[in-house]
């Protein structure tokens, strides 16, 4: 079998029309550890696609070139017969998983009643296997079902998953979103580990990674724009805002999922001109807590005032509270991006028609979308998404913004410009309150809160 992955003028177009590979040429020697970046929309996630057969069987559009991936003709066999040399992760974890049981997904779904036991994975090396397992700390969550679990434990399971298929080549789609520093530095590890067995590894990824990890970067822009060394490429923004008044206030709370309480008694002030990082290890109710105060889920116990409001659900708080989620497919339903943006705007501000478009155009401008504005969001990359979502939830310019992962899929561009709009916005009196194991974007914080497994 051929020891290598050769893509020889590769181009691509979507069915819609959008061009998204042109002319590529790539070599890459089995075994090798490459990191593929890009700016967003440069078809980075296109090209994993077309690594394992997706493209064009799965997506349809028109695939010019040649790809030989080991010795096989991806387009040719199919994502079924691609499946036990490649594996990806995709950039979004909800839609990876077969069963809905932590422990049938980690074992292929293999049950107990077989009579062998439940066996925890296709690989032939049970200790490897299960050294897998511990070292990502998924012991406690095997009897958990995939819907209980948080972004980053959801992450980890797939990561877990697709390591313990042992494929040849592992394309890695933005995995280092979501994870805590602790259980980041488990993956990385577990990477080498994986490499040093003979993997080849992919890694899409828009922020710093270990060096120990990539020894070559692969910068594309719908074609090949580098191919050498690692690069470091991040800087950072400073916010110097003054604090005002308390926006919200939190007394008391408790909260749990299944007895276990995620929140004991939590009290916590938020006040205007503020950027407040929410830390914490995968699990510990980041996203809880910032959906509680969105008023999309409601404390068992405790206070929320908000703006004034004692515990308000969320559609009192349309327009004044923005919340942009971790996963952008979660919260976008319009059929353009431009419906999808005004659509907040629509809803709760009084504007006339002739404003209304005038802010919306603005707003598609900032963030770099005007281009998208008659496009299905769903046909746009992840990085694009996340900056949909954004422009809809800032359209209306609310007074507090909660953020969960915002920089999921955006370039080092995207996180500068965003950057530097969020300390503009807080430096006009507003409230941002974020979720992120981001380095960069984390340090915009002017202050931290570490919650730990009991919410404190």
């Amino acid at each position: 079998m051929e020891e290598r992955i050769k893509l020889q003028g590769l181009s691509f177009s979507y069915a819609n029309g959008v061009n998204a590979i042109s002319n590529l040429d790539l070599e890459i020697k089995a075994g090798e550890s490459l990191l593929i970046s890009g700016p967003s929309g440069a078809g980075k996630t296109t090209l994993a696609r077309c690594l394992n057969g997706l493209i064009p069987s799965f997506y349809g559009g028109e695939l010019r070139g040649h790809i030989s991936v080991f010795g096989r003709n991806p387009q040719r066999i199919g994502p079924r017969g691609m499946s036990k040399l490649v594996a990806i992760l995709p950039q979004s974890c909800e839609d990876f998983f077969i069963f809905p049981q932590v422990s049938d997904e980690l074992s292929g779904g293999v049950q107990k009643s077989s009579g062998k036991g439940r066996e925890l994975s296709p690989l032939k090396d049970r200790e490897i296997s299960e050294g897998i397992i511990k070292k990502l700390d998924l012991e406690n969550l095997l009897d958990r079902s995939i819907s209980t679990l948080s972004g980053g434990e959801t992450r980890r399971v797939a990561i877990a998953s697709i390591l313990l298929q042992n494929p040849r080549l592992l394309v890695m789609d933005e995995p280092f979103v979501e994870l805590d520093t602790e259980t980041l530095e488990k993956v990385v590890s577990l990477l080498k580990e994986v490499n040093k067995r003979g993997t080849t590894l992919l890694i899409i990824e828009h922020r710093p990674v270990d060096s120990d990890l990539v020894k070559r970067e692969v910068e594309i822009n719908h074609s090949l724009l580098y191919d050498g060394k690692p690069r470091r490429k991040e800087e950072k923004v400073c916010i110097e805002a003054q604090t005002g008044p308390v926006l919200l206030r939190i007394r008391d709370l408790y909260f749990s999922y299944d007895d276990h309480y995620i929140f004991d008694g939590f009290s916590e002030e938020f006040r205007s001109g503020e950027f407040v990082l929410l830390d914490g290890r995968n699990g510990s109710g980041k996203t809880t807590l910032l959906r509680i105060i969105m008023g999309l889920l409601r404390p068992e116990a405790g206070e929320v005032e908000t703006l004034g409001n004692q515990n308000p659900n969320v559609w009192e708080l349309a327009g004044r509270v923005g919340y942009v989620f971790q996963n952008p497919e979660k919260q976008i339903f319009a059929d353009t991006v431009e419906e999808e943006v005004v659509y907040v705007l629509k809803n709760t501000s009084k504007m006339g028609r002739r404003e209304r478009a005038e802010r919306t155009m603005q707003v598609l401008r900032e963030f770099s979308i005007s281009k998208y504005r008659g496009v299905y969001p769903r046909y746009l990359s992840g990085g694009e998404q996340q900056r949909v979502a954004l422009a809809s939830v800032l359209i209306s310019k609310p007074r507090i913004l909660l953020l969960d992962e915002p920089t999921r899929g955006m370039d080092n561009n995207l996180k500068k410009m965003l950057a530097h709009y969020l300390a503009n916005y807080v430096k006009q009196g507003n409230l941002v309150i974020m979720a992120t194991h981001d380095p960069f974007l984390s340090s915009l914080a002017t202050r931290t809160i570490r919650l730990k497994s009991n919410g404190c």
